[in-house]
């Protein structure tokens, strides 16, 4: 294969596939099934062992085996992630490989114990073969290796990977050569080439699996959702909002919602044309894909659902939350620009000038927050809250939660200041008296209210007078 490849004479390396299988074998022969997650510790691929193809042969060479050395400290620089994955692989063609691997949906070959490499003496990398890259029918949720790129989430240590995702260099190799191999002029060329050799190769096959069926067109199918996934939403993939404003600058926060990284480049005061291009290109992580089931079985190689299952909890902990970044731009500029990482298409985003939505509404903040207790202005007793007889100055909130009945005792002044209020979601009880009447007041003419809102029962005043503070008296239902 290396000859055939007019390459220079170099050992082809792999993890070692003993100990997974040993392992599978141990769990049927003891258990009847196979459960990844409860794998005995030989198959874990960080005790796998490194080994060479025809290793006799390099052994007994001295110059192979001194290759066969260095190919083993990229392969355990790889499998720790203890280098960059520019100082241990020819980049291109690896970023390739896994392109081809996803529009041919042959991930099977992607799986560490399948993953076969070439050490290149003259360049000192690893490249990839392609090798047990089976595939079964085309799914209808296409997987696609680099969504969720560079994000920290998508990083999964039991997938070797995952890891390459991390380096932009790599992954906007892979974005390019993905957009080359699923589109529909390379994939027509591809297919024109090969066809003659289809119907031979598929006869053979079917000569030991008869009901085995596939076609041109489901590649081509599968390939076309790819594409309609692959690149971002003009107007829509990024989000761009201003958060402050001062002195002809605005403060703008980015966060990609693509599944795939982003470059942001530019921005504008019109919409079709960039005036202005960044000093320094931001590059916004892919934000992790949530198809839980894709992932689990990309990850785990399982395809029967009912057994994946107990992943399920391990796989949510990857979807991890968008990243965002802020810069400071000028005050006229009302348009972003940014490309797919690797793909020099630009696309545009509005810069919204809303502040960002806070996790709770004012009235949310305002009830989660309720200690209901006695104090120096109510007592507590029973879900009963009473103001007692008597003149009190009340100069902080009092906000008065469902499930409580709230009285004011007859000849009660409350004197709200200092821009206090009263809000109850629990019905008022005022009964005063011609001789004792209730006072509801503000001496500073500060008070901003004193509102009763969607109480469950009615609420009652008598004798009862409102000065110089705005009511508010509002129920649910009729």
């Amino acid at each position: 294969m290396v000859e055939y490849r007019n390459r220079r004479e170099g050992p082809i390396v792999k993890f070692s596939e003993e100990g997974f299988w040993g392992g599978i074998k141990s769990q049927l022969n003891e258990q009847g099934y196979v459960r990844y997650d409860l794998g005995h510790s030989a198959m874990d691929r960080y005790n796998a062992d490194i080994q060479a193809f025809r290793e006799k042969r390099v052994a007994s060479s001295g110059e192979l085996s001194q290759q066969f050395e260095q190919a083993q400290i990229l392969m355990t620089q790889y499998k720790y992630g203890l280098k960059p994955p520019a100082e241990i692989f020819d980049l291109k063609r690896m970023a390739k490989y896994l392109a081809i691997c996803d529009v041919l949906g042959a991930h099977h070959g992607a799986i560490w114990h399948n993953q076969r490499f070439y050490y290149n003496p003259v360049t000192s990398k690893l490249e990839p073969i392609g090798f047990d890259g089976f595939g079964e029918a085309p799914p209808s949720h296409p997987v696609m290796m680099g969504e969720g790129a560079m994000h920290p989430a998508s990083f999964n240590q039991n997938d070797l990977i995952s890891g390459l995702f991390l380096d932009s260099t790599f992954t906007a190799g892979y974005v390019q050569y993905l957009a080359q191999f699923a589109s529909p002029v390379y994939l027509k060329s591809f297919f024109d080439q090969i066809e003659p050799g289809w119907a031979a190769r598929l006869n053979w096959l079917q000569m030991e699996f008869p009901e085995y069926q596939t076609s041109i067109n489901d590649f081509s199918n599968y390939a076309a959702i790819i594409r309609s996934l692959l690149l971002p939403v003009n107007r829509q993939s990024l989000k761009v909002r201003q958060v402050a404003a001062e002195q002809g600058q605005q403060q703008v926060i980015l966060s990609n919602t693509h599944s795939f990284p982003i470059e942001v480049v530019g921005y504008s005061g019109v919409e079709g044309m960039m005036t202005q291009t960044l000093s320094q290109h931001i590059i916004l992580p892919g934000l992790p894909a949530r198809k839980l089931l894709t992932r689990l079985r990309r990850d785990s190689m399982i395809r029967d659902f009912q057994s994946v299952r107990y992943l399920a909890s391990e796989a949510q902990a990857l979807q991890g939350p968008e990243i965002t970044r802020t810069i400071a731009i000028p005050i006229s500029a009302k348009i972003v620009f940014f490309k797919p990482l690797g793909i020099d298409t630009l696309y545009e985003a509005h810069i919204v000038k809303w502040p960002l939505p806070l996790p709770n509404t004012a009235a949310q903040q305002l009830f989660s927050k309720v200690k209901v207790q006695s104090n120096i202005w109510y007592t507590v007793k029973d879900k009963v809250i009473t103001f007692k007889a008597g003149a009190r100055q009340i100069d902080k909130p009092v906000v008065i939660p469902p499930g409580y009945r709230v009285v004011v005792e007859a000849g009660a002044v409350l004197d709200f200041v200092q821009g206090a209020f009263l809000i109850s979601k629990s019905p008022v009880q005022m009964i005063g008296t011609e001789e004792k009447p209730i006072k509801i007041t503000s001496s500073d003419r500060s008070a901003q209210g004193f509102t009763v809102l969607e109480a469950a029962e009615k609420s009652v005043f008598r004798y009862a007078v409102l000065m110089d503070c705005a009511t508010s008296l509002t129920r649910a239902g009729p």
